[in-house]
């Protein structure tokens, strides 16, 4: 997932399948650098931790819900800029991403 973070220009979105809708992808010191490498936000069907930490970086993030729990062994990154589903949609590199807090 770091290769990713790594890839992404300033003001793009990543997006991030998860195994699961209540499994972490991430949280304080991941979105830390996300914000640091001034990406756009982050799109996951799983859930984050930190909340008030990502708050206060003002890192737009779309999840599924918010968790304590750190993300299973299971979840390791299975491939970077390949075409992922999230919620049941189909997004590919380059696609056009929107949101808001709705």
């Amino acid at each position: 997932e770091y290769e990713a973070f790594e890839k992404r220009g300033p003001n793009e979105v990543l997006v991030m399948s998860s195994c699961g809708p209540e499994e972490s992808v991430g949280g304080d010191i991941k979105f830390l650098r996300l914000k640091q490498l001034g990406l756009g936000g982050l799109v996951t069907d799983g859930s984050v931790r930190d909340t008030d930490e990502i708050i206060d970086y003002g890192f737009p993030c779309f999840a599924h819900g918010t968790t304590a729990r750190q993300g299973p062994a299971a979840m390791q990154p299975w491939e970077c800029n390949g075409v992922v589903s999230v919620s049941g949609v189909t997004v590919r590199p380059g696609d056009a991403t929107v949101g808001d807090q709705d």
